[in-house]
């Protein structure tokens, strides 16, 4: 049976605020049932030509999204740019090839491309033409974003009807300037609703007296120093640190993320700037949770990394680093330069935990070097840690509810 019928009524909505470069808001009417699947269009900037980030896409503009009834935060997603890097990251290739390289402007899928006549071989790479902003709103790129996949009370929740949470709205807030002489684009908000006054009662009558569960991502951050002690060429240290992380007491962690951010804005490629995860010099990491080690001998390698991610995120769209022919007598690449450009930029580290958080502390380790020059992988570096823990909303037979979160 098809969802839409002549009871459901789609919108298109202007924002009710729109700062350009600083945020925008869509606010929703008095006895509406809003549907849950909501979608921003002509997410975007104009500025001075130039291609958004291969990893993030358009979403690089955006900083946190929100959802509120009020000032009552119902969900919300921080540090979206540096997030959906991963989420990008963390799909098929077939599909950052197909449906979501469209829909967010991101680079992020691959394929057997040119010829490499000096190597007699193919080349691995990756061209998504429409990923480009310009100074005109006709000549730019802008992509499009499902909410349902940042905020998950929207993959829990079929209807938000207005007479329950009576002052809903989205809040979007962007990042700093992606492009010279930024403006960013108006967007828009497509949303269902139904329309049909006597089917909104069953509506409603699905919510009240029931609890929900969802699953959110939430934000805490570590920041490292620069590796110590290198004072002359050919000079090595080792850098051990351990740190508590408060973000998550008392709270059911279940999946943690470490994103590893560099603080040399100079010494990461241009196409992925600091919204990937940086791989440092004989690095290791483990977590000691509620006074125990979490894993035995951590995670001391890029296989290790790659692996445990794709245990506990699933799918990742990767490749083996530094492919070689072995039957060229200079080893060529067989990346082409964008893809060979981002080797060590995508090194994420991920934990399953599952449990209650008492106390939580991470150890991070890392070997530093001394070649005479600036060595990027010995910079300061900021851990963001994206935690799933699990809220519930109980809506009361009166239409109020609360919101807590799950512990058990």
């Amino acid at each position: 049976m098809s969802f839409y019928t002549n009871s459901i009524k789609t919108n298109i909505s202007d924002a009710r605020l729109d700062k350009s470069n600083k945020r925008f808001e869509f606010r929703f009417g008095e006895d509406q049932a809003v549907l849950s699947n909501m979608r921003i269009a002509g997410l975007g900037v104009t500025g001075t030509a130039g291609d958004y980030n291969i990893a993030a896409g358009a979403y690089s503009c955006v900083k946190s999204i929100h959802l509120y009834d009020g000032s009552q935060l119902l969900d919300q997603q921080l540090n979206f740019d540096i997030y959906s890097a991963f989420k990008n990251y963390n799909k098929d290739n077939a599909s950052n090839r197909t449906v979501n390289g469209f829909l967010s402007r991101a680079n992020m899928g691959y394929e057997v491309q040119e010829i490499d006549t000096a190597a007699n071989a193919f080349k691995i790479g990756t061209t998504f033409p429409a990923r480009t902003f310009n100074t005109t709103s006709a000549t730019t790129s802008t992509a499009w974003l499902d909410l349902k996949s940042c905020l998950p009370v929207l993959q829990t929740l079929m209807v938000l009807p207005t007479s329950v949470f009576k002052n809903l709205r989205v809040v979007v807030e962007y990042a700093s300037p992606i492009a010279a002489a930024q403006q960013t684009e108006p967007p828009v908000l497509i949303y269902d609703e139904m329309a049909d006054p006597s089917q909104k009662p069953a509506l409603l009558g699905a919510l009240n007296g029931q609890s929900f569960d969802y699953a959110v991502v939430e934000h805490d951050s570590i920041s490292i120093p620069a590796v110590p002690g290198l004072a002359v060429a050919g000079d090595t240290a080792v850098q051990k640190v351990s740190k508590l992380v408060k973000g998550f007491d008392n709270k059911r962690l279940d999946k943690l993320l470490v994103v590893k951010t560099s603080q040399d804005s100079a010494g990461v490629p241009a196409q992925m700037a600091q919204l990937g995860s940086q791989l440092f010099l004989r690095e290791k990491e483990n977590l000691r949770v509620n006074g125990r080690q979490l894993l035995p001998f951590g995670i001391d390698s890029p296989a290790k990394a790659l692996a445990s991610l794709a245990d506990v995120f699933g799918t990742c769209n990767s490749y083996l680093n530094k492919l070689l022919i072995s039957t060229d007598p200079n080893n060529v690449e067989v990346l082409s330069a964008q893809p060979l450009a981002t080797l060590g930029n995508q090194d994420y580290r991920a934990f399953l935990v599952g449990e209650r958080i008492e106390q939580l502390e991470l150890s991070f380790e890392r070997t530093g070097e001394h070649n005479g020059a600036v060595v990027p992988l010995n910079a300061a570096v900021v851990l963001n840690l994206f935690g799933q823990v699990t809220k519930r909303i109980d809506i009361r037979p009166n239409g109020s509810y609360i919101i807590g979160y799950v512990q058990e």
